[in-house]
C-alpha cells in the first residue's frame, strides 16, 4: 500500500472474481434495481499477507 502511494499509482481496478464473483451482481443497465452497476474497488496487493494482529481491534477471524 505505501509503495502505491508513494508512486502515485491507482488502485481502482476491476474486481477479480477470485477475490469477488460480482458477474451474477452486475449489470450495465443502470434502469435494473435489482443489480448493482459497479464492478470496480481499490484493491491493495498482497492483502492474504495482512496480519491483524499487528493492529489493535481487527479481529484475525474472516467472515464466513
Amino acid at each position: 500500500m505505501w509503495q502505491i502511494l508513494a508512486e502515485g499509482r491507482d488502485a481502482v481496478r476491476e474486481i477479480p472474481v477470485e477475490r469477488f464473483d460480482w458477474r451474477p451482481y452486475y449489470s450495465a443497465d443502470e434502469t435494473d434495481s435489482e443489480k448493482t452497476h459497479c464492478k470496480w474497488s481499490g484493491l491493495i496487493p498482497g492483502i492474504g499477507e495482512f496480519d491483524p494482529r499487528f493492529f489493535r481491534n481487527i479481529s484475525p477471524e474472516r467472515p464466513s
